[in-house]
């Protein structure tokens, strides 16, 4: 069990974006005209990019690459009203990052 009162001091620095490129993509999402919508691209692209991962169809930093790159492709933004808003927007951030996927995995063919 961890007990923070046992540890001594403790003391926090910034986070490095270059080293942690998907911490500073969750920031920018948080700081958007759009952090719902965003966060659901967001959330899709990671999840596809993982499981291909997992796959071994793409490389760990590549994760990163397709999920920024499915940002940089949605363009529905709408707002959110419903339950169907949601499902619609991550089935097509889903789309786009299949897309971009199959393309990496095509140029490395």
């Amino acid at each position: 069990k961890l007990d923070l009162t046992k540890q001594g001091k403790l003391t926090f620095q910034e986070p490095g974006h270059k080293r942690f490129p998907a911490l500073k993509l969750s920031m920018e999402v948080l700081n958007s005209s759009s952090p719902h919508t965003n966060s659901i691209v967001l959330n899709a692209a990671n999840e596809v990019a993982v499981n291909e991962f997992l796959k071994s169809r793409i490389g760990f930093l590549e994760v990163v690459e397709v999920v920024e790159s499915t940002m940089e492709g949605f363009d529905s933004y709408t707002d959110i009203n419903s339950l169907s808003d949601i499902i619609n927007i991550d089935c097509e951030s889903r789309i786009i990052a299949n897309k971009i996927v199959e393309n990496k995995v095509v140029a490395c063919s």
